[in-house]
């Protein structure tokens, strides 16, 4: 019977994981009307979420390291899903990446910072 439970009861994600950020992003477009897709394969990985005019990267949380990994994936999946698509990454705030953010834009790339007062 714990197994089967397992497979009734939809999963609960912890308010720090990325999941979270994502799942919370996703109601937030959805109220907005806007049409989102998530886990969106393509030939370069998984864009975690799609609209019609955006590519999104969701990262638990923004720290330097992060924020590089993010900018090449979101600039990677935008190129390969739509290359006139926004590119927005979106995350908790982790150290001091304001130069980092700046760069990001040049790159044409949006950051965005998650607050869990959102959800």
């Amino acid at each position: 019977k714990k197994c089967s439970e397992k497979f009734i009861q939809p999963p609960r994600f912890s308010s720090r994981c990325e999941k979270f950020i994502e799942i919370e992003t996703i109601k937030r477009l959805r109220r907005q009307g806007v049409f989102v897709r998530s886990q969106v394969w393509c030939s370069v990985g998984r864009a975690d979420i799609v609209t019609p005019d955006a590519v999104y990267e969701i990262k638990e949380e923004l720290s330097p390291r992060g924020l590089f990994f993010a900018i090449g994936q979101v600039l990677m999946y935008r190129q390969c899903l739509n290359p006139k698509a926004r590119a927005v990454i979106i995350g908790r705030r982790a150290g001091d990446i304001e130069p980092l953010i700046t760069i990001a834009n040049q790159l044409g790339v949006e950051v965005e910072f998650f607050h869990d007062e959102e959800a």
